[in-house]
């Protein structure tokens, strides 16, 4: 058996009643005041289509459980709870601090046709001597993206209850994440939808999920900034 991990939680004191993708399940496994979210199944799940949408069901049914729920990489597993531990205590302090930033809070997508954003695939940061090098140029890619004038005339409607922002561009698609309090949710889709952009394009609006994009405290342009008010944080991705 394996140890499957579905997400990092904030610990409680309640023993969720919850299964995983094969019905396994679930327990919360605790250390240095962080939780992980776990199922024992035979061996981790392959990438296939339907493997991905189950794993996805089942985020979306269990985030509502947890104050503060960040979702694991889709496959992420350990041998035992020995592991498991000893990867919650070393890297305890980032991961209570991702937690406090998604507490309460959800993620909303936004995704709109635009083909001003240059090829974002071809203009990958070349400079690879070093990671830190490598994701100094991937956020800088992640800030001209969130500066042009579709990303800010959107931002503008909803500015207020975001809290945490990612912006990708793929084949002709911007995306944009937006991690906005929970009770939120509706009023960033109302005030969202119904923009029109230039040369009539729509956007389309999904959500709430758990927070997807923002879930890899190791890569600077998804981190979170627990912000009340004003200009978003800089911030990966589901939905």
């Amino acid at each position: 058996m394996t140890l499957l991990l579905y997400a990092l939680v904030t610990p409680s004191g309640e023993k969720p009643r919850l299964r995983g993708m094969r019905r396994e399940p679930l327990r919360v496994v605790s250390a240095a005041g962080v939780g992980a979210l776990i199922g024992a199944v035979s061996s981790p799940p392959q990438p296939k289509a339907r493997n991905l949408r189950a794993y996805h069901d089942v985020m979306l049914a269990v985030s509502p459980r947890f104050t503060a729920l960040v979702p694991a990489r889709f496959g992420t597993a350990v041998a035992d709870e020995e592991e498991l531990s000893f990867i919650l205590r070393t890297r305890a302090e980032s991961f209570r601090r991702l937690l406090a930033a998604v507490r309460g809070r959800v993620q909303m997508t936004a995704r709109f046709v635009d083909v001003s954003g240059g090829d974002a695939d071809s203009e990958r940061p070349a400079d690879r001597s070093s990671g830190t090098a490598y994701l100094r140029s991937r956020a800088m890619l992640h800030v001209r993206l969130a500066e042009s004038a579709a990303c800010v005339q959107l931002r503008g409607r909803v500015q207020r209850w975001i809290r945490g922002e990612r912006v990708e561009w793929r084949n002709r698609v911007m995306t944009m994440y937006h991690l906005v309090p929970r009770g939120a949710a509706e009023r960033y889709r109302r005030a969202i939808e119904d923009v029109a952009l230039p040369d009539g394009r729509r956007v389309h609006v999904s959500g709430p999920f758990p927070p997807f994009a923002f879930a890899d405290p190791l890569q600077p342009e998804a981190a979170v900034a627990g912000r009340t008010s004003g200009a978003p944080g800089s911030g990966r991705r589901r939905g």
